[in-house]
Parts: C-alpha cells; structure tokens; sequence
C-alpha cells in the first residue's frame, strides 16, 4: 500500500467527515425550527388556556352575584331583612363561589403544565465533532479498502 494509498484514504475521510458535519447542520436546524414552531404553539394554547380560565371565573362571579341578589329580593320580600338565615345563605354562596374560583385556578394550572410538558426537543442532541470523528473514521476506513484494492490492481504479477 503506497502513498497514494494514504492520500485517497485521507481525501475520503475528509469529505466524508465534512458531509456528515453539514448533515448534522442541517438536521439540528430541522429541530431547531421543529423546536421553535412548537414553543410558538404552546404559547398559543397557554393563552387560549388562561383566557378559558378567565372566562370561568367571570361566570362564576356572575352567578354568585345573581345567587346572592336573588337572595337578597326573596328575603326582602319575605321582610326577614339580612340576617340570621339570610346571612347564612349570602356566606355560603360566596363560599362556594371561591371553592369553584380554586377549582377553576387548579385546573387551568394543570392545562398550562400540561402544554409546558409537551414541549421537548426532537431528536437526540446532536454533537458534530463525534459525527465528523465517525464519519472520518468510516471514511478512512472505506479509502484504506479501496487503496488495497489499487494497489492490487496496479501492482505487477
């Protein structure tokens, strides 16, 4: 095995070294853009998340107040006025109405967790110094074998 041997060895190594560097490139900046189109996304959710929230939270208080003044005409109507039973009644939709709240806050909390899990990198990360170093060593390996095989063919019998 001569020197030209080395050389072509050398020579594929190194342009088998440098395409799967630039293959590594390539595919990094696919999950790159795979990565940041789904953070976009998620963002999207989470606010459509925290606007589903808010909305239940206004619903709630609504129909709190609606409870409570409902309260308020039927015991006006009845002439008992705003105590005993009455105040009862006005304490406990308000309770209810911040259970629901703590309810509604929960679960949004989990919707928002949920989307912030989904996001994950695709792929494996990628070093290119361990692909070029592979990817040299096969090419080396592939150039040696096929210097073997000019060598034999040109040497004389």
């Amino acid at each position: 095995m001569g020197i030209e041997s080395a050389v072509a060895a050398a020579v594929l190594g190194g342009v088998a070294a440098y395409g799967a560097n630039e293959d590594a490139k390539a595919q990094k900046a696919g999950q790159s853009q795979a990565l940041t189109a789904q953070v976009q996304a998620a963002g999207v959710a989470r606010e459509q998340v925290k606007a589903q929230g808010d909305l239940e939270k206004q619903k709630n208080f609504d129909a709190a107040h609606r409870l409570r003044s409902t309260a308020r005409v039927a015991a006006g109507e009845a002439g008992l006025g705003l105590s005993g039973s009455t105040n009862a009644i006005l304490r406990q939709i308000s309770f209810d109405a911040q259970a629901n709240n703590i309810i509604i806050n929960r679960n949004t909390n989990m919707g928002l967790a949920r989307i912030q899990s989904g996001i994950q990198p695709v792929g494996p990360a990628i070093d290119p110094f361990t692909n070029a170093l592979v990817a040299g060593m096969q090419g080396a390996g592939s150039g040696l074998a096929i210097g073997a095989q000019l060598s034999y063919a040109n040497s004389p019998e």
